[in-house]
């Protein structure tokens, strides 16, 4: 009994001294590695198959076209200016001649065919002994084939719509500068009595549906709203680069058969940007344009290249063709002109992608939306420690530069608004020439904000890439193997209690 006492005493002395370990769990940091990136960014994705297209040899163009064209409700006005007073004397037929010229002296009739125009005559102090009189102008025809006949009726003026008339020989090779005059009467005075006047006035405009004779700059304008076109570029491309080379063809068709002077000039806008040129041959003339024949309309081809590329190297967002023309003038010679035919054309800009390259950011539109699995964002947001992303970066184009990374927990993502992208990282891209195979891009540490980016459920990210501005020429070719692939992953090192 007094043992076990002393037992249980010495139990309670050495039960102070003793303290009992907490159970610990074991601790330990893993590596984890989560793809994020595996894309490939095409020269072709530039390509839209209206503006920027390729040749047989996959070089990337600029193409843009556009129409001219003439109204098709236009002819040939002439103003004569007639005002004759005809004297009436009994006797024989007289015959005489009124001048047949434009007030402006730039038409020479030949044959023409009236679409409006009209011509007033009175009989001015009839002699009572006047019975009839009658005034014949043979060079102006009746749609019936009979010439315009006058005869006395009253002391009224009156008027003759001379529409669907005819004027002139359809055959002559001549200008029709008189219109000649018939005058006869019947009367009860000797012959040789003057018996009154008859007075002419031919004042007003005479349209012409179709004209035959010469023309003193006579002048067509173009419809200058159907001849503009509108270039839209991808990604911001205009921004960085310069072309060095363009040219621009207009085929021009024209129907009229005379030949023709083409004036005007070309102009590219782009913001406030402008520059004009003149559409002229290299000796600074104006373009003849071939007439028209019976058995084919004149062509004319247009190629011009100088200037051409001052133009474009403002890679303008609209170009059109201002103040067109079509001037018909002495040189043309006789010819004929229908108010249906028209002077039209088409024009092609055509500028190859061999270009001077500058560093301004050319944007992706495409923005990636980047998901990772729930039960990594939980590690992310709880138990990371550290993180950077890896890239592997292959560049098959001639072009170094920089690419810029641009994250976001929204989709629309504006690299010159700070508030649309949580931060953006760079990477420096070495050219094909400089590095054909991968590249690998040191690792890209994140922040301790910028990691925790990754444990949100929708994360975005949209690529800029800006490239060296070149000392020479640089060609831009779009086939299967013109591209930049990127490759990328989140590393981090994240600490696990068991």
């Amino acid at each position: 009994m007094k043992r076990i006492f002393w037992i249980f005493i010495l139990y309670l002395l050495l039960l102070p001294a003793c303290k009992i370990r907490e159970f610990n769990l074991p601790v330990w940091d893993v590596d984890i590695a989560i793809p994020l990136i595996n894309e490939k960014y095409y020269v072709s994705e530039l390509l839209d198959t209206v503006h920027i297209v390729t040749d047989q040899n996959e070089l990337v163009h600029l193409i843009s076209s556009g129409h001219l064209q003439t109204s098709e409700i236009f002819s040939v006005k002439m103003n004569p200016g007639i005002d004759e007073t005809i004297p009436i004397i009994s006797g024989p037929v007289w015959q005489g001649q009124i001048p047949l010229q434009d007030s402006e002296e730039e038409i020479y009739l030949s044959y023409g065919e009236i679409k409006s125009g009209s011509i007033q005559y009175q009989f001015i102090g009839i002699y009572p002994t006047l019975n009839q009189a009658w005034l014949i102008l043979p060079d102006i025809t009746h749609p019936n084939g009979n010439p315009l006949q006058i005869s006395i009726q009253d002391l009224e003026q009156h008027t003759i719509n001379l529409m669907g008339y005819s004027v002139g020989d359809y055959n002559s090779q001549q200008s029709l500068d008189y219109l000649r005059v018939e005058l006869s009467s019947n009367s009860d005075s000797p012959d040789g009595t003057l018996l009154g006047h008859v007075q002419i006035t031919l004042s007003d405009d005479i349209q012409f549906s179709l004209f035959k004779g010469r023309l003193s700059n006579f002048e067509i304008q173009a419809d200058e709203g159907s001849s503009s076109i509108d270039v839209e570029y991808p990604f911001g491309v205009e921004h960085a680069i310069t072309l060095q080379e363009a040219s621009i063809q207009i085929d021009l068709i024209n129907q009229l058969h005379f030949s023709c002077k083409f004036s005007g000039s070309l102009r590219a806008q782009r913001e406030d940007r402008e520059v004009i040129i003149p559409i002229v041959d290299d000796a600074g003339n104006p373009y003849i344009i071939p007439p028209a024949t019976d058995a084919a309309y004149g062509l004319r081809t247009l190629v011009l290249h100088d200037n051409i590329s001052r133009l474009l190297q403002i890679m303008p967002t609209h170009i059109d063709i201002i103040n067109p023309k079509f001037t018909i003038d002495t040189e043309s010679g006789l010819g004929c002109l229908q108010d249906t035919q028209i002077i039209q054309g088409d024009y092609l800009v055509d500028a190859p992608f061999r270009f001077q390259l500058h560093e301004y950011p050319i944007e992706i539109q495409e923005v990636l939306e980047i998901s990772l699995p729930e039960d990594n964002r939980d590690l992310i947001r709880k138990n990371l420690l550290d993180a950077q992303l890896e890239i592997l970066l292959h560049n098959k184009l001639p072009l170094g530069g920089e690419a810029y990374a641009y994250f976001s927990t929204q989709e629309d993502i504006d690299i010159d608004d700070p508030d649309t992208y949580n931060f953006v990282k760079s990477i420096a891209i070495q050219s094909s020439i400089q590095n054909p195979d991968w590249q690998t891009i040191p690792g890209l540490r994140l922040t301790r904000d910028e990691l925790l980016l990754f444990a949100e459920e929708d994360l975005y990210l949209k690529w800029v890439f800006s490239f060296e501005e070149s000392d020479d020429v640089v060609e831009i070719h779009a086939s299967t193997g013109d591209y930049i692939a990127i490759k990328g992953s989140f590393k981090g090192k994240v600490r696990v209690e068991e």
